[in-house]
């Protein structure tokens, strides 16, 4: 198996357009992609005020709240997202983000549609797991060690494997991420 460790100690925050927050960028595909050309993508916000959330259209999102509360609304409905969970929602949705009095910080997971689709679990330290033969990534959720590499909190450690491979976890929570290439649907012409 190889294992690439990405220190989040090496990331760059970058402001948002609208001064509501930053983010920092974890891992794109392909390297080098812009918001307009990824196929996926693994980011870490602050939000540190509330605000409307941009819009991606085309994309899924998915989002996880590593610390502080945030409350997310859409089209009527409100989500209140406590440190280790997670929404699901389409990039081209309008929604609203609120972290109350302390700022937020989250992890956003997110694929082009049509292209990949994102699989994310939650492993804790208490079994080992099986890895499929592939590639992706474990996400620190607090710091670990994951098949012998320490992670500090919010580090992600890359995987590729050919093989099945088993893994053990100590410390932690951590997520594993895997993007699956969606398979192209039958044509409209053919049944």
């Amino acid at each position: 198996m190889q294992l690439v460790h990405l220190p989040a100690s090496e990331r760059k925050p970058a402001p948002w357009k609208n001064g509501g927050g930053s983010t920092e960028e974890a891992a794109v595909s392909p390297a080098g992609a812009s918001m307009d050309t990824f196929d996926w993508r693994i980011s870490i916000a602050t939000v540190s005020e509330a605000g409307d959330f941009s819009k991606f259209e085309g994309i899924d999102r998915h989002l996880t709240l590593l610390r502080g509360k945030l409350l997310l609304t859409s089209e009527g409905q409100t989500h209140t997202l406590l440190p280790g969970e997670s929404l699901a929602f389409d990039g081209g949705a309008p929604f609203h983000g609120d972290p109350g009095q302390a700022p937020a910080m989250d992890l956003n997971i997110m694929t082009r549609r049509g292209s990949f689709d994102a699989e994310v679990a939650r492993l804790s330290d208490s079994e080992a797991h099986n890895l499929a033969p592939g590639s992706g990534f474990f996400f620190a959720l607090a710091p670990a060690i994951v098949a012998g590499r320490q992670l500090a909190e919010t580090d992600l450690l890359r995987f590729e494997t050919d093989a099945p491979e088993s893994i053990r976890i100590a410390g932690g929570p951590v997520l594993l991420i895997k993007f699956l290439p969606q398979q192209p649907g039958p044509s409209p012409d053919r049944p």
